[in-house]
């Protein structure tokens, strides 16, 4: 009887019907609901990476740019204090810029180009070049001896910019230079640019603060 009984049991499982598999997917609707969830995580996260990645660009600039203006520095030390002229002619038709005149305290065309816009190059071997590299000169300062300034700490000597030479903007240019030969300071880091100052620090700044005559001459 237990035998009969087990064989029974064998049978009915045997003869069991498999439960059907689900064959169910995604509906259309619950598709576009998770594409819609996505794209609207993507709008939210992108300016935030970009914003990111633009400070990451914003401080090795910094570093450029601290770096040149303590070049700047050295220059004036072993020039009896007298700071270097934004362009300078070495023959009757050819000039080189001071990114040429401190290149030898900085030995590296690469610290002259901006991390933020990597079309501005910098060649010590060109010369008569009006763009060398991301960065102007305040040609306020040109051949200027660095005891003349009082308060060093609050006068530019070098920012992001698209051309050598650089001023504020307001009343008038530089009395070696028209206004047509200037760049104000380019404002590409998040609406501001760095900057180096005549004490040997760098900060970011913006735009139209930097650009307050008070910055440009003693």
């Amino acid at each position: 009887m237990r035998r009969l009984r087990l064989f029974d049991k064998l049978r009915v499982v045997s003869n069991a019907k498999p439960r059907a598999q689900s064959s169910e997917g995604f509906t259309l609707i619950e598709l576009l609901v998770v594409i819609a969830i996505i794209s609207i995580l993507a709008s939210i996260l992108f300016p935030v990476f970009s914003k990111a990645r633009e400070k990451a660009r914003t401080t090795s600039c910094l570093a450029n740019v601290k770096q040149l203006g303590l070049a700047v520095l050295m220059y004036a030390q072993d020039y009896d204090e007298q700071l270097p002229a934004g362009h300078y002619y070495i023959d009757a038709t050819n000039w080189i810029a001071w990114a040429h005149l401190i290149f030898p305290y900085v030995r590296n065309n690469q610290v002259y180009t901006c991390p933020s816009d990597k079309t501005l190059n910098f060649d010590n071997a060109v010369i008569n070049d009006g763009t060398p590299g991301g960065y102007g000169y305040n040609d306020y300062l040109y051949w200027m001896s660095l005891g003349i300034f009082g308060d060093p700490v609050n006068i530019v000597v070098l920012a992001d910019s698209t051309y050598y030479s650089m001023w504020h903007g307001h009343t008038d240019p530089p009395p070696n230079q028209t206004a047509g030969n200037f760049a104000t300071p380019e404002p590409r880091h998040n609406e501001g640019a760095n900057c180096a100052f005549l004490d040997s620090h760098a900060k970011w700044f913006k735009s139209d603060a930097i650009c307050d005559p008070s910055h440009w001459g003693p």
